[in-house]
Formats: structure tokens, sequence, C-alpha cells
């Protein structure tokens, strides 16, 4: 039995709340239904997804559920398909903070990303900056973990047949600006521990940078 009808069989065997929904000889992907994950194995690389969105009240019991589901898959490809080191361990989380309109989303990440550069390029263009996105990269001193953010408007609760997302001004629909935060680290050799409680201590750093910034940005 190959790698994949391993995994198939294992996951069938000990935990059947998740259900194999595609496979091909070089890719499976699981999907548990009562928790909204999605487990998606490849010969070379796995990633878990919560496509689901959750209110911070909220989030704690996903986020448990997030990380032992990420733990257990992690431990069971590793083991099975043998492989000597993980070239790459990380967590990707979005915070999504509404506003009143979808102008005044844009507005505020202009204000934030507003800089010499920025007015340099609208000064030549002859235009004025109206919308924007920004990405960056923070690395820790004496720490392999590294992150990076992602800033944007976006559109929330739009109507059916509403227009497109084309770069054009949006009139209708609610706005929101997402902080996007991706935190990855690789161990020093072998394979990465703990697994759990990188994803768990990840969310608690995470959600508290993105809170701070947004309320120390929304009183300057």
């Amino acid at each position: 039995m190959d790698s994949i009808g391993q995994l198939i069989s294992s996951v069938h065997e000990n935990r059947p709340e998740w259900t194999a929904i595609k496979t091909t000889s070089q890719q499976v992907v699981f999907r548990h239904h009562k928790e909204s994950l999605v487990a998606d194995i490849g010969n070379i690389s796995m990633a878990l997804h919560s496509p689901g969105d959750f209110r911070l009240p909220d989030a704690s019991a996903a986020i448990e559920s997030f990380a032992l589901a990420s733990e257990y898959f992690y431990e069971l490809v590793t083991s099975i398909v043998k492989s000597k080191r993980t070239d790459r361990v990380g967590v990707h989380f979005g915070f999504g903070f509404p506003s009143g309109s979808v102008e005044e989303a844009d507005r505020f990440v202009v204000r934030a990303l507003e800089s010499p550069f920025s007015n340099l390029v609208t000064q030549i263009a002859h235009g004025e900056f109206v919308d924007g996105g920004a990405n960056f990269f923070v690395a820790h001193s004496g720490s392999p973990l590294r992150r990076s953010f992602a800033l944007h408007s976006t559109v929330r609760n739009q109507k059916p047949g509403a227009p497109p997302l084309d770069g054009f001004p949006i009139t209708e629909g609610e706005g929101a600006v997402i902080l996007a935060i991706d935190n990855f680290t690789r161990a020093d050799s072998g394979h990465f521990p703990k697994v759990r409680m990188f994803v768990q201590n990840c969310y608690a750093e995470s959600k508290s940078i993105a809170l701070e910034v947004m309320q120390t940005r929304v009183r300057s």
C-alpha cells in the first residue's frame, strides 16, 4: 500500500469523523464536516484549512480543534511518509475589522499606508491615493519565528448580482479592514515538535498584535 493509501486507511480506522473527499495518486483531501475543517495532503506538503469565519469570543474553541487536528495530521503524515525533515511550519490568521462603508475601510488603509514614497507616486502621477495594500515581513531576534503582515480593505455582505471587485469604486455592501498575519518557522533538524502548542501560541500572539495595532491606529 502506498503512502496515500496508508493515510486513508489510518484516518478511516482511527478518525472516522474525517471523510476522504478527494483522492489521487499524489493527494488526499479530508473533510471534518462538524468542525468545518479540511486537510489537504500532498506528496510534498500538507495544509489544514478552516473556511469558516469566527467572532473573537467564539474563536478559542475553534482554534483548539484546529490545533488538535493540525498536530494529529502532522504526526500521522511524517510517520507514514518517513520524510527526513520538515522545511516549514506555519499558521495563518486573518483578522477582520468591520467599517460602516467600503469608502471608510479604504480611507483607513490609505491613512495607514501613507509614506514619502506613496506621496511621491501620487505627485508624479497627478492622482489621488484612494486604496491600497501592504505586505511586509518581521523577524524576531534570536528566534527562528518570522511573521508576514498583509493589510487591505475588502467588501463584505454584498448582495447577489452586485458589481465585481475590479478596482473601481464600490458603493454596495459593507466594508472591512483585514489584517492577515502569517506565522512560520522550522525545526533546526528533523521534524517540528508540539504543533498544537505552536498553533495556540501563534493565535494568542497574533490576536494580541492585531488588536493593539488596530486600536493604536484608530486612536492616532
